[in-house]
């Protein structure tokens, strides 16, 4: 988490280690320019450029490149920045020659990288990270919508699973294979953008723009909203999560009380927030 002021600074900071069991997430800065990094999981066992994870390999050598290449050159912008840091990258990592058959293996990572100035803020993100900023009072969320269409690809096998009652191991099978399918969509029109070691999707980002007047908060963070949410629970910080159904929420919330998680489909929650016509 980050305020960025006139004199932009981070304020606070949770890095933690998921259900996988390594932390392939990881976050950087320098001075007025901030970054998180999603390592996405291998689908395989084969390990291309490190013996552990391939992704936590890449999303740290890359970070630590970001960081470099800022302090050489604090004129780049956001794409200019993670092109000539990738380029870097390219030089010490192995070089694989991943066929069509194992594109989908291919080490890859979610990002979302601010740049700040007095007058205005420069987001770009790629896949599933968010940037959510306060500024005059008024929170907006930016993120990379087209990972939507990956994540519904695989919301319809879940579906299909559920609806013919299929065993564990079959349902396991079919949803993984559907990921790895969906990864061969990756950096491609009809599918979804991330960083690779190509540096291909840099020039394809979601890029915002805003301009701002005063001191602005921000909140720079993975799809790994949990942590984030049990973090601020345990500061005191946070009020209430709102989710749509009790059936679309990840079965890690249960084990937070009413007091911070309530459903959009509860009559009293849509009572307090719904649009009533004014009809004078």
């Amino acid at each position: 988490m980050i305020n960025t002021m006139c004199e932009t600074h981070l304020a606070e900071y949770i890095s933690e280690c998921g259900d996988g069991g390594i932390n392939e997430d990881v976050f950087g800065y320098f001075q007025n320019r901030f970054w998180v990094i999603d390592g996405a999981t291998s689908k395989t066992k084969k390990h291309y450029y490190n013996d552990t994870s391939d992704a936590r390999y890449l999303v740290n050598k890359f970070s630590a490149e970001l960081n470099k290449t800022s302090f050489l050159n604090q004129r780049l912008n956001n794409k200019e920045l993670m092109s000539v840091a990738m380029e870097n990258v390219r030089k010490q990592v192995p070089k694989v020659d991943f066929t069509k058959e194992e594109i989908s293996f291919k080490p890859s990572f979610a990002i979302a990288i601010l740049f700040a100035t007095k007058s205005h803020v420069f987001i770009d993100i790629l896949s599933d990270c968010y940037v959510l900023v306060k500024n005059k009072e008024e929170i907006r969320t930016y993120t990379d919508h087209r990972i939507e269409v990956i994540k519904s690809l695989t919301k319809k096998m879940k579906d299909y699973v559920d609806r013919n009652n299929l065993s564990d191991e079959i349902a396991e099978r079919l949803i993984k294979e559907q990921k790895i399918n969906n990864r061969k969509l990756m950096n491609k029109n009809n599918g979804y953008w991330v960083g690779t070691t190509d540096g291909i999707a840099f020039s394809n980002t979601a890029s915002f723009e805003l301009e701002r007047e005063s001191p602005i908060e921000v909140i720079i963070c993975t799809d790994g909203f949990y942590k984030m949410v049990k973090y601020l629970i345990e500061k005191n910080r946070f009020a209430k999560l709102l989710a749509p159904n009790r059936h679309s929420t990840s079965s890690l919330y249960r084990s937070f009380t009413p007091r911070y998680v309530d459903f959009l489909d509860n009559s009293g929650v849509r009572r307090k927030i719904e649009y009533k016509k004014n009809n004078k």
